[in-house]
């Protein structure tokens, strides 16, 4: 039983981490957005160095989570110092008054990140305040661009990381309960098994009685009952 909730656990948290291997690659991509716009931004040699490194941590990333889990803090730390680089390499890239319009493109990356804390750490103290360093930090990054969409930049850090919370504890308790069920249907197979012997035996027992009772009690009454047979015969 032990070794099965290891593998349903096992396989509950290599699904976790594949669902964030997805998004990690899939973020990535935005952050070649502002390359389109070439000519608008300071340095955008620094916004080819992001991606570049972007993408060389999201291999790295998915070749260490696909057969592991997010409970791997070297894993979850990495993708948090990425994405400070992100936020502050893409804020002295960006010309001042182009820094909403270049770091909206890098802002679906930075998110992913909250949802690597989310499955990786769950509700603890240290992803709750990797959160708050993730939400400070592109405040920053932002400034002074500091309009109502930094409401709805916030917001979305606290949201993906407490969706991530939310179904890595769904996905973890139907790992359990999953565990539990497969735990009942072996004892109703072991009482059913063992039911099952049981009529086994007492059919034996009374086959036994039935073939003593018609078939030897009669013979032996004959046979004692007989003239021919003397005294001590």
């Amino acid at each position: 039983m032990d070794l099965l909730r290891h593998d349903v656990q096992a396989a509950t948290e290599r699904r976790m981490a594949r669902m964030i291997i997805y998004a990690r690659a899939g973020t990535t991509a935005f952050l070649l957005v502002p390359l389109v716009s070439w000519d608008r931004l300071a340095t955008p040699w620094v916004v080819v160095g992001v991606a570049l490194l972007a993408a060389a941590e999201a291999v790295w990333f998915a070749a260490r989570a696909w057969r592991g889990t997010l409970h791997d803090p070297p894993l979850v730390w990495a993708d948090v110092l990425v994405s400070l680089v992100v936020m502050t390499a893409g804020s002295r890239a960006a010309l001042p008054h182009e820094r909403n319009v270049v770091l909206t493109a890098l802002l679906p990356f930075c998110l992913a990140t909250s949802a690597v804390l989310g499955f990786g750490f769950g509700w603890s103290r240290r992803a709750v305040a990797a959160v708050t360093v993730l939400a400070v930090a592109w405040t920053a990054s932002i400034y002074p661009n500091l309009t109502q969409k930094l409401v709805s930049d916030l917001l979305g850090f606290t949201l993906w990381f407490l969706i991530a919370v939310l179904i890595g504890r769904e996905l973890r308790d139907l790992a359990g309960r999953t565990v539990l069920a497969q735990r009942l249907a072996e004892e109703r197979q072991e009482l059913l098994a063992e039911y099952r012997r049981r009529q086994e035996a007492t059919r034996q027992r009374e086959s036994a009685h039935r073939a003593i009772h018609d078939d030897l009690l009669p013979i032996v009454e004959r046979v004692a009952g007989s003239p021919s047979l003397d005294p001590p015969t």
